[in-house]
């Protein structure tokens, strides 16, 4: 037994997790710091419409993923496998000019119908100021499709760096702009952390020459079989952005302040799940390449072997700490306490839903990946209108 936990220790598949994962957990230091600040700064009712606004437009973007985020992942793994570099030029540039172009036309609609979407989600048609910053998030929401290019690459320390850098400049950027001018800027900081946090991975793409124009090859039947499958079951696993947006149909702000609160522990939590989720994926891409089926398995057992320890510590200081912790950081919150622990370890206890995911996504299987993933929302959903209910 202690050979074997000595041997998981010194596993690749340990080493690139904890790295993601330890890049992710400092950056989401700073979004926790930044989000308690600007829940203090605006007060519930306030910071639910900051939420709202953000989980709108950050969910659009994803709507409009089209399967590119997987699609770049698993197809530049297995050409980098196949020695087939040129595809890998043709498929990046096809994928960025795709997502690009239809953001600056779905923003442009959304901008057009900003007195609308004030009136429905905002409950208060005077705000539809704050649709124009979210125009601008969602078109920078872009640029998060380059950790897809890097994760095929399997360059981890290059994600590690650009998680890090895309949540930190995002935490500083919100409440720098969020403290002196207000909730329109803090969106625009929301943003500019998207940008600024994926520069290094354009850089990497530059450098490598992945942005050439070459000679293209039919792409079609990657999209038929692979992309499109795959972008309902990545708007499945982004729908979860979408829940506060829903929420405020049907609850007042204070109340969606309250959940956003929650949320921000919520967050921080699911990026233990991302993080493994982050290396598998693109391990068993390769793995399926290689026909080693086998291994693939012993990977998802890897996985869930070590994300079980975090889950039982989560829901002990969860039940034990949530009071005491909400009191003093932002006592204006604690009717919600709640919403707060409730979510919090639905969230924990979820999380192997989303890792299965990745395995399946990583095989292909789009069915079982989706189905997964779909479970896994609805049940959230389902906790959520819950607890706000109560």
């Amino acid at each position: 037994m202690k050979a074997r936990i000595k041997a998981m220790l010194k596993n690749e598949f340990l080493i690139n997790s904890g790295m993601v994962f330890g890049a992710s957990i400092l950056g989401a230091l700073f979004m926790f710091v930044s989000n308690i600040i600007l829940s203090r700064l605006f007060g519930p009712a306030d910071f639910g419409m900051y939420k709202t606004v953000i989980g709108l437009f950050v969910f659009i973007a994803m709507l409009i993923d089209f399967g590119a985020y997987h699609t770049l992942t698993k197809y530049i793994a297995e050409f980098l496998a196949k020695k087939q570099k040129q595809k890998i030029n043709c498929i990046i540039r096809f994928f960025l000019y795709l997502k690009f172009s239809v953001s600056f036309i779905v923003g442009g609609l959304a901008y057009l119908f900003r007195n609308q979407i004030a009136s429905v989600f905002l409950k208060n048609s005077s705000l539809e100021y704050l649709v124009f910053p979210g125009v601008i998030l969602s078109i920078f929401v872009v640029f998060d499709l380059s950790k897809s290019v890097v994760m095929g690459f399997q360059k981890f320390k290059l994600l590690s760096a650009s998680n890090f850098m895309t949540t930190a400049s995002t935490g500083i950027a919100t409440v720098f702009l969020g403290y002196y001018y207000g909730i329109y800027w803090a969106i625009i900081g929301w943003g500019l952390g998207y940008l600024i946090g994926n520069l290094i991975n354009f850089k990497f793409m530059f450098d490598k020459g992945l942005l050439k124009k070459v000679d293209g090859f039919d792409i079609k039947p990657i999209l038929k079989k692979y992309s499109f499958p795959m972008w309902g079951m990545y708007a499945l696993t982004m729908s979860n952005i979408a829940i506060i947006p829903v929420l405020s149909l049907f609850f007042a702000p204070v109340l969606i302040g309250y959940y956003g609160f929650a949320w921000t522990f919520y967050s921080g939590l699911l990026l233990i799940p991302i993080a493994f989720s982050q290396v598998l994926f693109p391990k068993i891409a390769q793995l399926q390449g290689d026909g080693n089926l086998e291994e693939a398995g012993n990977e998802l057992k890897k996985a869930f072997l070590l994300y079980t320890p975090v889950v039982v510590v989560g829901i002990g200081g969860t039940l034990l700490f949530s009071n005491t912790i909400v009191s003093l950081i932002a006592p204006a919150y604690v009717s919600g306490l709640i919403i707060f622990k409730v979510l919090n370890i639905a969230g924990l206890v979820l999380g192997y839903l989303w890792i299965l995911s990745s395995y399946y996504g990583g095989f292909g299987k789009v069915k079982k990946s989706v189905l997964v993933i779909g479970l896994y929302n609805l049940l959230l959903l389902g906790v959520s209108f819950a607890i706000m209910g109560v």
